[in-house]
Protein backbone atom coordinates (compact mmCIF):
# COMPACT_ATOMS: atom_id res chain seq x y z
CA UNK A 1 0.00 0.00 0.00
CA UNK A 2 1.39 3.33 -1.09
CA UNK A 3 1.52 6.42 1.06
CA UNK A 4 -1.40 8.01 -0.83
CA UNK A 5 -3.50 4.87 -0.33
CA UNK A 6 -2.73 4.91 3.38
CA UNK A 7 -3.83 8.56 3.62
CA UNK A 8 -7.12 7.72 1.89
CA UNK A 9 -7.68 4.76 4.23
CA UNK A 10 -6.87 6.82 7.30
CA UNK A 11 -9.31 9.52 6.21
CA UNK A 12 -12.04 6.90 5.74
CA UNK A 13 -11.23 5.56 9.22
CA UNK A 14 -11.55 9.03 10.75
CA UNK A 15 -14.90 9.62 9.06
CA UNK A 16 -16.16 6.22 10.18
CA UNK A 17 -15.01 6.95 13.72
CA UNK A 18 -16.62 10.42 13.59
CA UNK A 19 -19.98 8.77 12.89
CA UNK A 20 -19.84 7.48 16.48
CA UNK A 21 -18.43 3.99 16.05
CA UNK A 22 -16.18 2.50 18.69
CA UNK A 23 -12.46 1.88 18.25
CA UNK A 24 -13.05 -1.87 18.14
CA UNK A 25 -15.63 -1.50 15.39
CA UNK A 26 -13.24 0.65 13.33
CA UNK A 27 -10.45 -1.87 13.86
CA UNK A 28 -12.67 -4.76 12.75
CA UNK A 29 -13.79 -2.92 9.62
CA UNK A 30 -10.30 -1.96 8.46
CA UNK A 31 -8.57 -5.12 9.79
CA UNK A 32 -6.22 -3.26 12.08
CA UNK A 33 -5.39 -3.41 15.74
CA UNK A 34 -7.15 -1.20 18.26
CA UNK A 35 -3.89 0.50 19.15
CA UNK A 36 -3.33 1.50 15.51
CA UNK A 37 -6.87 2.84 15.21
CA UNK A 38 -6.45 4.84 18.42
CA UNK A 39 -3.26 6.38 17.04
CA UNK A 40 -4.89 7.36 13.73
CA UNK A 41 -8.27 8.47 15.09
CA UNK A 42 -6.99 10.10 18.25
CA UNK A 43 -9.22 12.93 19.48
CA UNK A 44 -12.13 12.30 17.09
CA UNK A 45 -15.54 12.45 18.82
CA UNK A 46 -14.55 10.51 21.99
CA UNK A 47 -17.83 11.46 23.69
CA UNK A 48 -20.09 10.04 20.96
CA UNK A 49 -20.99 6.37 21.43
CA UNK A 50 -23.32 5.16 18.65
CA UNK A 51 -23.47 1.39 18.80
CA UNK A 52 -23.77 -0.22 15.39
CA UNK A 53 -25.13 -3.70 16.32
CA UNK A 54 -28.92 -3.48 16.53
CA UNK A 55 -29.19 -5.55 19.71
CA UNK A 56 -26.86 -3.19 21.63
CA UNK A 57 -28.88 -0.15 20.71
CA UNK A 58 -32.11 -1.48 22.22
CA UNK A 59 -32.76 -0.18 25.74
CA UNK A 60 -33.77 -2.81 28.26
CA UNK A 61 -36.56 -2.32 30.74
CA UNK A 62 -35.81 -1.31 34.32
CA UNK A 63 -36.83 -4.77 35.55
CA UNK A 64 -34.45 -6.49 33.13
CA UNK A 65 -31.61 -4.15 34.12
CA UNK A 66 -32.32 -4.76 37.81
CA UNK A 67 -32.17 -8.55 37.29
CA UNK A 68 -28.97 -8.24 35.26
CA UNK A 69 -27.29 -6.09 37.91
CA UNK A 70 -28.38 -8.48 40.68
CA UNK A 71 -26.74 -11.34 38.77
CA UNK A 72 -23.53 -9.45 38.06
CA UNK A 73 -22.99 -7.48 41.25
CA UNK A 74 -23.10 -8.41 44.91
CA UNK A 75 -24.05 -5.72 47.39
CA UNK A 76 -25.58 -3.34 44.83
CA UNK A 77 -29.07 -2.83 43.41
CA UNK A 78 -30.47 -0.91 40.45
CA UNK A 79 -31.33 2.74 41.20
CA UNK A 80 -32.40 4.03 37.74
CA UNK A 81 -31.03 6.30 34.99
CA UNK A 82 -30.12 3.42 32.67
CA UNK A 83 -28.86 4.88 29.34
CA UNK A 84 -28.05 1.76 27.33
CA UNK A 85 -25.66 -1.18 27.15
CA UNK A 86 -22.68 1.13 26.61
CA UNK A 87 -24.09 3.92 28.73
CA UNK A 88 -24.26 4.45 32.46
CA UNK A 89 -26.50 3.48 35.31
CA UNK A 90 -27.18 4.50 38.90
CA UNK A 91 -26.47 1.88 41.55
CA UNK A 92 -27.40 1.81 45.22
CA UNK A 93 -25.04 0.32 47.80
CA UNK A 94 -27.01 -2.18 49.90
CA UNK A 95 -24.72 -1.59 52.88
CA UNK A 96 -24.63 2.19 53.26
CA UNK A 97 -27.35 3.30 50.79
CA UNK A 98 -25.02 5.55 48.77
CA UNK A 99 -26.05 6.17 45.14
CA UNK A 100 -23.20 5.90 42.65
CA UNK A 101 -23.14 6.30 38.86
CA UNK A 102 -21.12 3.74 36.93
CA UNK A 103 -20.75 2.57 33.33
CA UNK A 104 -22.43 -0.62 32.15
CA UNK A 105 -19.00 -1.86 31.05
CA UNK A 106 -17.93 -1.85 34.70
CA UNK A 107 -21.15 -3.61 35.62
CA UNK A 108 -20.54 -6.36 33.05
CA UNK A 109 -17.00 -6.84 34.40
CA UNK A 110 -18.25 -6.76 38.00
CA UNK A 111 -15.71 -4.02 38.71
CA UNK A 112 -17.73 -1.90 41.08
CA UNK A 113 -16.76 -0.60 44.51
CA UNK A 114 -18.53 1.76 46.90
CA UNK A 115 -16.03 4.43 47.92
CA UNK A 116 -17.92 5.23 51.12
CA UNK A 117 -17.82 1.62 52.32
CA UNK A 118 -14.23 1.25 51.21
CA UNK A 119 -13.13 4.33 53.17
CA UNK A 120 -15.09 3.12 56.19
CA UNK A 121 -13.35 -0.27 56.00
CA UNK A 122 -9.96 1.41 55.75
CA UNK A 123 -10.68 3.57 58.81
CA UNK A 124 -11.96 0.53 60.73
CA UNK A 125 -8.83 -1.42 59.83
CA UNK A 126 -6.64 1.48 60.97
CA UNK A 127 -8.58 1.68 64.25
CA UNK A 128 -8.16 -2.07 64.86
CA UNK A 129 -4.45 -1.87 64.07
CA UNK A 130 -3.97 1.06 66.45
CA UNK A 131 -5.95 -0.73 69.19
CA UNK A 132 -3.83 -3.86 68.74
CA UNK A 133 -0.63 -1.84 68.92
CA UNK A 134 -1.87 0.00 72.02
CA UNK A 135 -2.74 -3.33 73.63
CA UNK A 136 0.74 -4.70 72.88
CA UNK A 137 2.37 -1.54 74.29
CA UNK A 138 0.28 -1.76 77.47
CA UNK A 139 1.10 -5.45 77.78
CA UNK A 140 4.83 -4.81 77.48
CA UNK A 141 4.63 -1.90 79.93
CA UNK A 142 2.67 -4.00 82.43
CA UNK A 143 5.23 -6.78 82.19
CA UNK A 144 8.10 -4.31 82.64
CA UNK A 145 6.40 -2.76 85.68
CA UNK A 146 5.78 -6.21 87.14
CA UNK A 147 9.42 -7.22 86.65
CA UNK A 148 10.56 -3.95 88.21
CA UNK A 149 8.28 -4.53 91.22
CA UNK A 150 9.54 -8.09 91.58
CA UNK A 151 13.14 -6.94 91.53
CA UNK A 152 12.44 -4.30 94.15
CA UNK A 153 10.43 -6.70 96.34
CA UNK A 154 13.28 -9.25 96.23
CA UNK A 155 15.83 -6.83 97.73
CA UNK A 156 16.80 -7.95 101.21
CA UNK A 157 19.05 -6.34 103.82
CA UNK A 158 21.49 -8.68 105.55
CA UNK A 159 24.32 -8.32 108.04
CA UNK A 160 27.63 -9.92 107.07
CA UNK A 161 28.61 -12.36 109.89
CA UNK A 162 32.32 -11.71 109.27
CA UNK A 163 32.65 -7.90 109.10
CA UNK A 164 29.14 -7.05 110.39
CA UNK A 165 28.54 -4.77 107.40
CA UNK A 166 24.91 -4.15 106.42
CA UNK A 167 24.39 -4.94 102.72
CA UNK A 168 21.43 -5.53 100.41
CA UNK A 169 20.95 -8.33 97.91
CA UNK A 170 18.29 -9.90 95.69
CA UNK A 171 19.65 -13.40 96.29
CA UNK A 172 18.07 -14.87 99.41
CA UNK A 173 20.93 -17.34 99.97
CA UNK A 174 23.67 -14.68 100.02
CA UNK A 175 25.18 -14.55 103.50
CA UNK A 176 28.43 -12.64 103.10
CA UNK A 177 28.86 -9.12 101.76
CA UNK A 178 31.91 -9.87 99.60
CA UNK A 179 34.21 -12.60 98.35
CA UNK A 180 36.81 -11.59 100.91
CA UNK A 181 34.42 -12.30 103.78
CA UNK A 182 33.38 -15.55 102.15
CA UNK A 183 37.02 -16.66 102.00
CA UNK A 184 37.31 -16.03 105.72
CA UNK A 185 34.18 -18.07 106.49
CA UNK A 186 33.88 -21.68 107.62
CA UNK A 187 32.34 -22.81 104.33
CA UNK A 188 35.37 -21.78 102.25
CA UNK A 189 37.85 -23.54 104.56
CA UNK A 190 36.32 -27.01 104.25
CA UNK A 191 39.11 -28.19 101.97
CA UNK A 192 42.03 -26.38 103.65
CA UNK A 193 43.53 -25.79 107.09
CA UNK A 194 45.13 -22.64 108.50
CA UNK A 195 47.67 -24.74 110.35
CA UNK A 196 49.25 -25.92 107.10
CA UNK A 197 52.56 -24.29 106.18
CA UNK A 198 55.43 -24.89 103.79
CA UNK A 199 56.96 -27.57 106.02
CA UNK A 200 53.96 -29.93 106.24
CA UNK A 201 51.90 -29.31 103.07
CA UNK A 202 52.01 -32.43 100.89
CA UNK A 203 48.67 -32.84 99.11
CA UNK A 204 46.27 -29.94 98.62
CA UNK A 205 43.96 -32.19 96.57
CA UNK A 206 42.48 -33.57 99.78
CA UNK A 207 38.89 -32.36 100.21
CA UNK A 208 36.15 -33.37 102.59
CA UNK A 209 34.02 -34.67 99.75
CA UNK A 210 36.81 -36.88 98.37
CA UNK A 211 37.62 -38.11 101.87
CA UNK A 212 33.94 -38.95 102.42
CA UNK A 213 33.90 -41.00 99.21
CA UNK A 214 37.13 -42.80 100.10
CA UNK A 215 35.94 -43.84 103.58
CA UNK A 216 32.39 -44.51 102.30
CA UNK A 217 30.91 -42.01 104.74
CA UNK A 218 31.90 -44.05 107.84
CA UNK A 219 33.42 -42.33 110.86
CA UNK A 220 36.80 -43.96 111.44
CA UNK A 221 36.54 -43.45 115.21
CA UNK A 222 33.06 -44.70 116.15
CA UNK A 223 32.24 -46.66 112.99
CA UNK A 224 28.88 -44.91 112.40
CA UNK A 225 27.63 -43.10 109.30
CA UNK A 226 28.33 -39.40 108.90
CA UNK A 227 25.41 -37.12 107.98
CA UNK A 228 25.85 -34.30 105.44
CA UNK A 229 22.45 -32.87 106.44
CA UNK A 230 23.35 -32.39 110.09
CA UNK A 231 23.76 -28.61 110.00
CA UNK A 232 21.76 -25.38 110.29
CA UNK A 233 22.13 -21.61 109.95
CA UNK A 234 21.75 -19.42 113.00
CA UNK A 235 19.90 -16.10 113.11
CA UNK A 236 22.91 -14.30 111.64
CA UNK A 237 23.09 -16.74 108.73
CA UNK A 238 26.23 -18.48 109.97
CA UNK A 239 26.66 -22.15 109.04
CA UNK A 240 26.65 -24.40 112.14
CA UNK A 241 27.71 -28.06 111.72
CA UNK A 242 26.03 -30.70 113.89
CA UNK A 243 27.72 -33.49 115.85
CA UNK A 244 27.28 -36.04 113.02
CA UNK A 245 28.51 -33.72 110.25
CA UNK A 246 31.64 -35.17 108.48
CA UNK A 247 35.07 -33.68 109.17
CA UNK A 248 38.76 -34.38 108.42
CA UNK A 249 40.92 -35.79 111.19
CA UNK A 250 44.70 -36.04 111.01
CA UNK A 251 45.87 -39.31 112.55
CA UNK A 252 49.17 -37.70 113.54
CA UNK A 253 48.18 -34.10 114.40
CA UNK A 254 49.68 -31.33 112.33
CA UNK A 255 50.89 -29.73 115.55
CA UNK A 256 53.06 -32.83 116.15
CA UNK A 257 54.55 -32.93 112.67
CA UNK A 258 51.87 -34.94 110.88
CA UNK A 259 51.59 -34.46 107.14
CA UNK A 260 48.53 -33.33 105.28
CA UNK A 261 48.56 -36.46 103.15
CA UNK A 262 46.04 -39.14 102.22
CA UNK A 263 47.66 -41.72 104.48
CA UNK A 264 47.44 -39.33 107.44
CA UNK A 265 43.78 -38.21 107.12
CA UNK A 266 40.57 -40.02 107.89
CA UNK A 267 36.86 -39.28 107.98
CA UNK A 268 35.23 -38.68 111.39
CA UNK A 269 32.17 -37.13 112.91
CA UNK A 270 32.63 -33.52 113.92
CA UNK A 271 31.85 -34.50 117.53
CA UNK A 272 34.27 -37.46 117.51
CA UNK A 273 36.99 -35.25 116.07
CA UNK A 274 36.46 -32.66 118.78
CA UNK A 275 36.57 -35.30 121.56
CA UNK A 276 39.81 -36.75 120.16
CA UNK A 277 41.32 -33.28 119.86
CA UNK A 278 40.57 -32.58 123.50
CA UNK A 279 42.42 -35.73 124.54
CA UNK A 280 45.49 -35.18 122.32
Amino acid sequence: MTHAEKEIRNEEMRLYKAEGHTMQEVADKFHLTTATVQLICKGIAPQQRIVSPPNKGVLKSDNEVAIFIAQKLEGFSYAGNYTGADGRVDLKCDKCGTIINRSMISVRHSNIRCNECYNTEIEEQKRKTENRRAYERNKRQTKADSNKFNRVSQIQFNVCPICETVFYTTYSQQIYCSKECYKKSYLSTQGSDDRLNKSNIKDRGITLKKLYERDEGICQICGKKCDWLDYYYNDNGIFIAGNNYPSKDHIIPLSKGGLHAWDNVRLTHKHCNELRGAKV
